[in-house]
């Protein structure tokens, strides 16, 4: 479509051409007389009145056309709010529809966990080592860290012959030294939480999970103080242990720690023994192959 200003120019030019081709066509005459050629005047003067009063009434009409378009153009166009209403009338049907169903509904943030929640999974018989871990880390960040001991502390100390609650509370007094305690207090938690692992193998002998644990924090201890030769000690009781019962998948920790214990002690003929023997009962453990293969096993 031409812009308004060529078709204002167009139609003007459109006028004047059809002025002209009517003078054009319509001619002198050979030889008029006086009084005709007056009355040609006349009417050739009343032709271009009359088609300069159309050329006049056409450019004010384009003008007014420009103008209610200029206008159009600077308020909000029709359609668009009308579309724009349709829409959000849509929206509205559409919202209050779907207003019961549970995949709109807005997103809910978790629940903070709380001592009493994190007594409960602690407590949970279906709790595996490593989600064990997992959770006392998610206590950790959730601050929950004091409250937590404090309550396995006051279980504990009420039910004395229960060997679940003495392990939970020796991995509870752990957990500061994960968290970062050093110095002379982290030796306080690791006394206590060997204390604490030792009740729970009074109460129960077999009970893997706390021999194993003890084992793993004596082997943390400074050489210096002694404590390598009854994490060994410990670990070798496990294997026996795990001999006579059913596979489960941490057993190739015992494997593991054990050999690393003969390695740091001077012995690396019984810690590549160790590890070969995980690896015989667990091929599939990349740390086991790969301690054999370090030690040059294979």
């Amino acid at each position: 479509m031409k812009p308004f200003p060529l078709l204002l120019a167009a139609a003007a030019v459109a006028v004047g051409a059809s002025a002209m081709t009517r003078l054009v066509l319509d001619g002198p005459a050979a030889a008029p007389a006086d009084d005709r050629l007056e009355e040609r005047i006349a009417g050739l003067e009343a032709r271009l009145a009359e088609d300069r009063a159309q050329r006049e009434e056409l450019t004010r009409s384009l003008a007014s056309l420009q103008q209610r378009l200029d206008l159009l153009s600077a308020g909000p166009a029709p359609a668009r709010v009308a579309a724009d209403a349709d829409i959000d009338a849509a929206v509205a049907r559409w919202m209050a529809q779907n207003a019961q169903d549970p995949a709109m509904a807005p997103a809910v943030e978790p629940a903070a966990m709380t001592v009493a929640d994190a007594m409960a999974q602690l407590m949970s018989p279906d709790l595996g080592y490593e989600e064990r871990e997992e959770l006392w880390k998610k206590i950790r960040d959730a601050g929950l860290l004091e409250e937590v001991i404090a309550e396995m502390e006051t279980l504990a100390a009420a039910n004395p012959a229960n060997a679940e609650l003495q392990f939970a509370l020796g991995n509870a007094y752990l957990q500061p030294i994960f968290a970062g305690e050093g110095g002379p207090q982290a030796g306080v938690w690791a006394t206590k939480s060997d204390a604490a692992f030792d009740r729970a193998l009074e109460i129960n002998p077999q009970y893997w999970d706390a021999r194993f644990s003890k084992a793993v924090s004596l082997s943390f201890w400074p050489p210096v103080l002694g404590k390598q030769g009854e994490a060994i000690q410990q670990f070798e009781m496990l294997l026996q242990q795990q001999a006579g019962s059913s596979v489960r998948p941490e057993y190739a920790q015992t494997y593991m720690f054990l050999g690393n214990l003969y390695q740091q002690i001077g012995n690396p003929q019984r810690a590549l023994e160790v590890w070969n023997q995980g690896l015989g009962a667990f091929p599939s453990d990349a740390e086991l192959r790969r301690q054999v293969e370090l030690a040059g096993g294979n």
